[in-house]
Formats: structure tokens, sequence, C-alpha cells
């Protein structure tokens, strides 16, 4: 899940430094990008949909108590 976050913080001074410099964009242009930040995504959905269910059967009597 924080591949995204490490991914953008990493890359984040290099595009800057290259815009700055070169007077360009400065974006990203890897097509490993979009797959990393929605795989990311997806896992931060299971991540909440997985406590969440953890959670709510925890509230739940058990049936044979």
């Amino acid at each position: 899940m924080l591949g995204a976050p490490g991914y953008f913080w990493a890359s984040f001074d290099i595009g800057m430094g290259m815009a700055d410099t070169f007077q360009i964009n400065g974006g990203d242009y890897s097509p490993w990008a979009g797959p990393l930040y929605a795989l990311s995504f997806a896992a931060l959905v299971a991540l909440i949909a997985v406590g969440a269910s953890v959670l709510l059967r925890r509230r739940t009597p058990a049936a044979g108590r």
C-alpha cells in the first residue's frame, strides 16, 4: 500500500530539479506509475474492508453463546 507514496516522494525532487533546470514539465512519464497507484489504492481499500469486517465480526455475538 505504501508503494505509491514512496514512489511519489522519491521522484518528486528529481522531477522538480529537472523542471527548474531545463524549463520542462518535470512530470512522470513512466508507464508503471499508473498501475502502481491503482494497486496501492486497491490495497488501501482491501485493508479498510478487512479491518471493517473484523470489527463487525467482533461486535456481533456468537450464535452458540
